[in-house]
């Protein structure tokens, strides 16, 4: 589920990305009609439209795909792969000291490696992380650059990792994501089902090995994103034979992935993710249009007790009301109610339901039929 979306004037026919860097959100995207590169301070992390003059504008280089945005804090790096020759170019935006609006790219550190689709950034322990899939082939690559200054990254082959040959390939473009001073990958691979995986880093931090740790059942026919919030790492993805936008979270360092969160919210092509420490941020192309949008997630939840629980749920649809099943693992006892959203779209019920003694794990669904919305979400080992 999101928050209501605010939506741009601004477009483009692919997917968006977003950062947070020195407190403030940004989104980066390329020209609709055109392959120029675009970054913009998005207001109060997205909480008021912004105007003309938090734009940088750069026609100058031009990528045919989706840039990529990644933050150390403090710098703000962007990636993208070149119309006229597909190279992969690394740089850093100029902002502004005072306002924190976007002044420039610096001068593109072109590298040698060639792709046919936008690539993924990730900054981990001062390190630039770039990957990507191979030109003419679906191996994936990752790089790393250990100069993560405000003058840029650069790149060298020494520093990189192929998955050729393996069977870790996808013909979309990867993500990255940092999870506990860690380096996640993820892709879909060729039957569109999601792969989230560790990137194995050598004690300079360079990368040799993809160690996979979940093929999840869920598919998408293109990209999705990765970040952590709170401890977790977050998935996103829009839907396989629908354009629904999808979160889910592992709780355990990506090995599995549960409380999936469907949203109404639809893209014709991949999500974004970004975090700054207290808020998950997603941003989205439009299904049917191109126009850019940007949002919270919020999620439902379930408290248990002894001998009851406590089913609350944020970021639902005002004046509908909620449907929801609940059942335990250890136990034949299943229920069900509807519950009202409140004016601040959220919703609570305390549901009397024992399993004192009882082990196992208590599993919820929940769905807005008025809206769309639906979520799920479990607990375990609640009782014994």
């Amino acid at each position: 589920m999101t928050t209501t979306p605010l939506i741009l004037t601004d477009t483009s026919p692919v997917s968006p990305s977003i950062a947070v860097c020195n407190g403030n959100l940004y989104i980066a995207w390329k020209g609709d009609g055109n392959d120029d590169v675009n970054v913009m301070l998005l207001p109060n992390k997205g909480a008021s439209l912004p105007s003309p003059a938090d734009k940088f504008h750069h026609p100058a280089d031009s990528s045919s795909d989706s840039p990529a945005l990644a933050s150390d804090g403090s710098t703000l790096f962007i990636a993208y792969k070149r119309s006229d020759n597909n190279n992969l170019h690394v740089s850093t935006v100029v902002l502004d000291p005072v306002t924190g609006v976007p002044k420039g790219i610096t001068p593109a550190g072109s590298l040698s490696d060639t792709s046919d689709i936008r690539p993924a950034l990730a900054v981990l322990n001062d390190r630039v992380y770039l990957a990507w899939k191979g030109w003419g082939n679906n191996d994936l690559n990752v790089m790393v650059s250990t100069n993560a200054g405000p003058a840029g990254a650069s790149f060298s082959d020494v520093n990189k990792f192929s998955t050729s040959p393996s069977s870790q390939t996808s013909s979309a473009a990867p993500t990255l994501g940092t999870y506990d001073g860690r380096l996640f990958i993820a892709w879909k691979d060729g039957s569109d089902h999601l792969n989230v995986a560790t990137v194995v880093l050598d004690g300079l931090g360079r990368p040799f090995d993809i160690l996979p740790l979940a093929d999840l059942g869920d598919t998408s026919p293109v990209n999705p994103a990765l970040a952590e919030l709170n401890g977790n790492l977050n998935l996103a993805w829009k839907g396989d034979g629908n354009d629904n936008l999808n979160v889910m979270v592992s709780t355990n360092e990506g090995a599995t992935f549960f409380d999936k969160t469907i949203s109404p919210q639809t893209s014709s092509d991949a999500p974004a993710l970004a975090t700054d420490g207290t808020t998950l941020f997603i941003a989205w192309k439009g299904s049917g249009n191109d126009n850019l949008n940007v949002a919270r997630v919020e999620t439902i939840s379930a408290s248990i007790e002894r001998t009851g629980f406590a089913l609350t749920g944020s970021g639902w649809t005002p004046g509908t009301t909620v449907d929801a099943i609940w059942s335990y693992s250890a136990a034949p006892d299943q229920g069900q109610g509807t519950f009202p959203v409140a004016a601040d779209g959220t919703f609570r019920a305390d549901i009397e339901f024992n399993v004192f003694g009882i082990s196992g794990r208590l599993f919820v669904q929940a769905q807005d039929k008025a809206s769309g919305q639906s979520a799920q979400t479990s607990v375990s080992n609640l009782g014994g």
